[in-house]
């Protein structure tokens, strides 16, 4: 559900820049005012923008509405930590810290996956640990604190993955969401040129409210890492499950989140997109191999060449000319493309491979001072 809220916003990206351009073109006359529309109907203001800042407002809206339904999801996976929701819908509501004290109680081994059969196990139980067991301290004792013991492993095993889906598809998301934005942001800078225009003032700051729901979703991405690398740090190290409890009330304080940019975030994005093109994708690229893998690259390959495509296209238009040729590929080291997700998904790969300071570090500096910050420091004073 974390994924389709955050696939809605990066559709309400799509349709906010729908509202910002990409039309025909009429007579100039009065700025900011609406005086015609297109051949398919699209608002065209009097300068010849082709801009509807009504249907930019309601798109804003909208786009804000999926950003809060994808929050209230991650929000989840930290009450279910804290036992204030039940994970996967389970009917059970218990602190994480108190299955993993319960489980230690009974000598269970409380361990995670080695990652045999699939990465994924790694972020989950390490389910050999029931025949371990059966097999030692479990060996003899009543079928009904069997049951309670198997329950309470269950459980805790359903915490883990309400972390791990949040992790995984917020940082999914924020891919996603990152393409929409390129392309958005080309788009408008093709309309402009196109009726020989150039971006005004109100272009970028309509700009800048998608790049601070970017960075919402760049905080978002960093808090579930954050919860899933509290989890790893109680269960991995050994340490006091009352660690994760305390990181999840402070953190929690710090919901809900919110983005901010400014309108020379917009520019230096604009510019970042015209000059280091190329650098982009060669880094997007690095992205998905870090989160789906080598091996599952090949499925994305074609679908990010396209995208690239399909931007370089736009941003190659001169002014008063159709975009309908390529341009050239630059080369520099132009990160306001990027956002942080450079920063995000390197958290997921630090923690995958046992990391925890490099992931706890990743996180904090994808959210902004408070207790979103506070609540990481937490765990990061264990290192």
């Amino acid at each position: 559900m974390i994924q389709a809220r955050l696939h809605l916003a990066a559709v309400g990206c799509a349709a906010f820049a729908l509202s910002l351009g990409c039309g025909g073109a009429v007579s100039p006359s009065q700025p900011g005012v609406v005086t015609g529309r297109t051949a398919d109907g699209r608002a065209v203001e009097g300068d010849g923008r082709h801009r509807d800042l009504a249907a930019a407002k309601r798109a804003s809206v909208e786009l804000r509405r999926s950003l809060d339904e994808g929050e209230a999801e991650v929000k989840h996976a930290f009450d279910v930590a804290l036992g204030k929701a039940d994970p996967r819908k389970i009917g059970k509501k218990t602190p994480a810290a108190d299955l993993v004290t319960f489980l230690r109680a009974k000598k269970f081994r409380v361990a995670l996956g080695k990652g045999i059969q699939s990465n994924r196990q790694k972020f989950l139980l390490d389910r050999e640990a029931k025949a371990e067991f059966n097999d030692g301290p479990g060996k003899g004792i009543p079928r009904k604190e069997h049951r309670e013991i198997w329950g309470k492993f269950d459980e805790l095993d359903m915490h883990l993955q309400e972390a791990r889906v949040a992790m995984e598809r917020t940082n999914q998301g924020l891919i996603k969401f990152n393409m929409l934005l390129m392309t958005s942001a080309a788009k408008i800078y093709a309309d402009r040129h196109h009726t020989n225009l150039e971006l005004d003032d109100t272009d970028y700051e309509l700009l800048a409210e998608l790049i601070a729901a970017q960075r919402r979703v760049e905080a978002l991405a960093g808090l579930s890492t954050g919860l899933m690398t509290a989890y790893h740090v109680v269960i991995r190290e050994n340490k006091d499950p009352k660690v994760l409890t305390s990181f999840a009330e402070e953190t929690s304080k710090g919901f809900p989140t919110k983005g901010e940019a400014s309108s020379a975030d917009a520019r230096a994005f604009v510019e970042s997109l015209k000059r280091d093109l190329a650098g982009s994708k060669e880094r997007y690229q690095g992205w998905v191999r870090d989160l789906w893998g080598e091996d599952e690259y090949s499925l994305y390959a074609k679908g990010i060449d396209d995208d690239f495509a399909k931007i370089e296209q736009l941003m190659a238009v001169e002014k008063g000319t159709s975009p309908d040729r390529p341009s050239a590929k630059a080369s520099a080291d132009a990160l306001p493309i990027d956002g942080n997700a450079q920063t995000a998904f390197r958290g997921v790969v630090a923690l995958a491979t046992g990391d925890f300071k490099g992931a706890i570090g990743a996180a904090s500096s994808l959210v902004p001072e408070g207790p979103l910050r506070k609540g990481l420091s937490i765990l990061a004073s264990l290192f």
